[in-house]
């Protein structure tokens, strides 16, 4: 399934490809509440991710600042499986979590997974994928 199909469908989007085959995305806060849209001309890129991909599924990731400065950018990497979590859990604590994230992997990440929560705030993170590695027989990760 390519990338486009897979937000298109969980968020009921209908994002179109421009004519380069790029279709373009945007994470942002409205009402204290991440949203994944469409790009359109009235949105603005304010402290927002604008996410791009392709029918082959490289994406592109770019995070603008207050003053829609461009800080960050993920570029040209080829996605192998996404998912998307939804799930409210009760923690050892007591405390109730709820998730909302969109989980990218990628062949070229060994062991690693680009995590983009989409709670009350917007979050994204590079994370280890800590059951792809062995443990020992107490349940510790072997680092190689």
């Amino acid at each position: 399934m390519t990338i486009s199909k897979f937000l298109n469908d969980k968020f009921n989007l209908d994002v179109i490809c421009d004519e380069e085959g790029v279709y373009s995305y945007i994470i942002h806060t409205i009402d204290d509440k991440v949203k994944l849209d469409k790009v359109s001309s009235n949105i603005t890129f304010s402290k927002s991710v604008l996410l791009e991909c392709d029918d082959d599924n490289f994406i592109s990731l770019k995070y603008f600042d207050d003053e829609e400065y461009q800080i960050f950018s993920l570029d040209g990497t080829k996605i192998s499986e996404m998912e998307y979590l939804d799930d409210e859990y009760e923690d050892v604590n007591g405390d109730v979590n709820i998730e909302k994230s969109l989980i990218f992997y990628s062949k070229t990440w060994d062991r690693r997974y680009l995590r983009i929560d989409l709670q009350e705030k917007l979050s994204i993170s590079f994370e280890v994928d800590y059951d792809k590695y062995d443990t020992d027989e107490d349940g510790v990760i072997v680092w190689e």
